[in-house]
């Protein structure tokens, strides 16, 4: 009787158990494997049988005329280069949605054919032998043909690995492994058996397929909100990925365009299925802070790994990505509107040319106000919520971390750190966030999308006690706010070249 199996950590290869302990499992892997072992006694089979078929008491086992011998090894080589070729890689797609689907499909014709054509081998030798009027060619064909299907026609740890390559040749993540490690529908429950391998058309979301433990990408992980969130998943029995400037298994460096192109390859390099993502990695507004980099770090560098990893996501069939937002939008005045259009416009030059003339304190909520912002507007998006990937936001407010020990001994800004209230007469700790973020990513939190939850202590709450300000702009004014911010950053950069 098989048991349940869910995906074990990372999905990939080390999440075999091996072929024959697999078939106890219930997974899909388990599944096709106990079908290529009922196949690989076709051939085992015929070789028993030739005797009777050819009616070997007529015949001899004499030395066989060259040609049916020479044929076999031509005919095991031609197999060989063909299999090793199969299957095509996955197409390169705009945002990779459909790549899932493309994966499950390629992996099971390729391994079939790649089956088809060695065992074709092993059956070539009937014919040969009969025709021959030696029993040779068919022991022959056996010999050379059943060791190329074991190697390369089943599904082995090996083989699927092979496969997996072909499949990501051109850089497009397949998921395989997820897909192979996701439990088989029960008999009688309705589901399609291929509905774990594959997203359905339309808006139909795919049924979350991971099971209690899972794989999450952690941002800054090095250090607060993101360190202690990383400690917590572990301790749940999670994999967990981290990315930082040191310290991490991922080294990369986000405020530059190469240095976030290394961390989604550094992720991608450990795993092929993400079930959730923290993009924690940010810098504080203090005195002396390069604004600029700022805008980098804290909105685009958060969102390429957000965007960078979505096919990821997907894969997971049913994923969360939180995204770290802040109180300072609603409760610091005086932030940089320009900078926030900037980012919400994608445009990282123009946002950083905004924030040039700019104080960092004034730069930070912008940047946290405009990933507040993009994940209202994505998070409800057939692209995200329709693919199974829920976003939301939290908004921390003044926690006991290395950033706010660096805002107390700023010396211009210091004297606010403690000056906004807060309900509980304390500031937060990293494990407060942490739990809140642990929640969001979890399926206990399967039906909010697009939230922003505030984890400060009750401050937003003292300050605006009907609704938070700055949270909620209308489309209009954002739109007015667009447009404005951006004709005034153009003439700022042509004031600074006078």
């Amino acid at each position: 009787m098989a048991v349940p199996a869910d995906p074990p950590p990372g999905a990939g290869p080390e999440g075999d158990p091996g072929y024959l302990a697999s078939l106890r499992t219930g997974t899909m892997l388990a599944q096709l494997r106990r079908a290529f072992l009922g196949l690989l006694a076709v051939p085992v089979g015929v070789l028993a049988l030739s005797p009777y078929i050819m009616r070997v008491e007529t015949h001899t086992v004499d030395t066989p005329p060259l040609w049916a011998c020479a044929v076999i090894p031509v005919a095991a080589a031609g197999a060989l280069l063909l299999a090793r070729r199969l299957p095509a890689a996955l197409p390169v797609r705009a945002g990779q949605g459909g790549s899932r689907l493309s994966a499950s499909e390629s992996f099971r014709a390729g391994l079939f054919l790649r089956f088809a054509l060695t065992e074709g081998v092993v059956l070539l030798g009937l014919p040969l032998a009969m025709a021959a009027d030696s029993f040779l060619p068919m022991a022959l064909s056996f010999c050379l043909g059943y060791p190329l299907v074991l190697w390369t026609g089943i599904p082995t740890r090996s083989t699927i690995e092979q496969i997996r390559a072909r499949l990501e040749a051109d850089g497009v993540s397949s998921g395989l492994w997820a897909s192979l490690l996701a439990p088989y529908p029960k008999a009688g429950s309705g589901a399609d058996p291929r509905s774990s391998l594959s997203l359905q058309s339309g808006r139909t979301r795919p049924e979350r397929k991971a099971g209690p433990m899972g794989t999450y990408v952690i941002s800054g992980a090095a250090s607060g909100i993101g360190a202690a969130t990383a400690a917590l998943l572990r301790g749940q029995g999670h994999t967990v990925v981290t990315v930082d400037l040191k310290d991490a298994d991922v080294v990369a460096d986000l405020s530059t365009a190469r240095g976030r192109e290394d961390a989604v390859a550094g992720v991608r390099a450990r795993t092929g299925v993400v079930h959730g993502l923290v993009p924690c990695a940010g810098i504080a507004g203090l005195t002396g802070v390069d604004p600029e980099l700022v805008v980098s770090v804290n909105y685009f560098g958060a969102l390429a790994l957000v965007k960078g990893l979505r096919a990821e996501l997907e894969a997971a069939g049913g994923a969360s990505a939180v995204l770290l937002s802040s109180n300072s939008v609603t409760c610091q005045p005086g932030w940089n509107a320009d900078v926030a259009a900037a980012c919400l416009r994608d445009d990282e030059d123009g946002a950083r040319r905004a924030a040039a003339s700019a104080d960092a304190v004034e730069v930070y909520p912008a940047t946290k106000a405009a990933l507040a912002y993009w994940t209202r507007r994505e998070a409800v998006k057939d692209e995200w919520a329709g693919a199974g990937i829920r976003l939301n936001a939290v908004a921390p407010g003044m926690i006991d971390t290395a950033m706010t020990e660096g805002l107390r001994r700023d010396p211009r800004l210091g004297v606010f750190a403690d000056a906004y209230p807060s309900a509980l007469g304390r500031p937060g700790r990293p494990e407060e966030v942490a739990a809140t973020i642990a929640f969001l990513l979890s399926e206990a939190s399967s039906l909010i999308v697009g939230t922003v939850v505030f984890v400060d202590g009750g401050t937003d709450a003292i300050l605006h006690p009907m609704k938070p300000e700055g949270m909620r702009i209308g489309r209009l004014a954002l739109g007015v706010m667009h447009r404005a911010s951006a004709a005034a950053t153009k003439l700022k950069a042509l004031r600074g070249k006078r």
